[in-house]
């Protein structure tokens, strides 16, 4: 019922430790973020890389009938 509802007592942290929770997943979130960011600028260099490389053999200044 509503009343037992109402007198169930629910624990939660102080102000300062939910700021402090909150602070701690701030920090985690913009690391997670940075190493997503990162990981897509890795991705583009390589797409770039592969690009350059793909163009570099079909135009002949890279011989592959040899590699090895």
């Amino acid at each position: 019922s509503s009343e037992e509802v109402n007198n169930l007592l629910i624990p939660y942290p102080s102000i300062n430790e939910q700021n402090e929770i909150s602070n701690y997943l701030d920090r985690k979130t913009n690391q997670i973020e940075n190493s997503i960011n990162k990981i897509y600028r890795e991705i583009a260099l390589l797409q770039e890389y592969r690009a350059a490389l793909i163009s570099e053999v079909v135009t002949g200044k890279i011989d592959v009938r040899n590699l090895s």
